[in-house]
């Protein structure tokens, strides 16, 4: 297995992880910037061309819905997970969008 492909996982797990221990901590600017950052390295390290559709519907689905959880649910860190998980996707979606963008350009 190739580095590429042991880091894609791991950055996806690692950004859930980070996302959790965040939501119990005081927000600050670098806490989006970080989960950002490795929102892109999941959308460039573990999306397959395969993969583009489900990953980017599943994206979607999940950063709209997460804004009506958090007015549903007024548990605080919850709130702040769900958003953080936004911080983490949207770029991840983003850059997977990009790529789909220009693979049906080039054809």
């Amino acid at each position: 297995m190739g580095l590429k492909e042991q880091i894609g996982p791991w950055s996806f797990i690692a950004g859930l992880i980070l996302a959790l221990v965040f939501a119990f901590l005081e927000a600050a600017p670098w806490v989006a910037w970080t989960l950002g950052a490795i929102g892109i390295a999941v959308g460039l390290l573990n999306i397959t061309d395969k993969e583009i559709q489900s990953f980017l519907i599943a994206a979607v689905a999940f950063v709209v819905s997460a804004n009506s959880l958090v007015d549903i649910l007024k548990v605080d860190f919850v709130g702040k997970f769900l958003v953080n998980v936004q911080s983490l996707m949207a770029p991840a979606a983003a850059v997977v969008a990009i790529i789909a963008l220009y693979k049906l350009a080039k054809d």
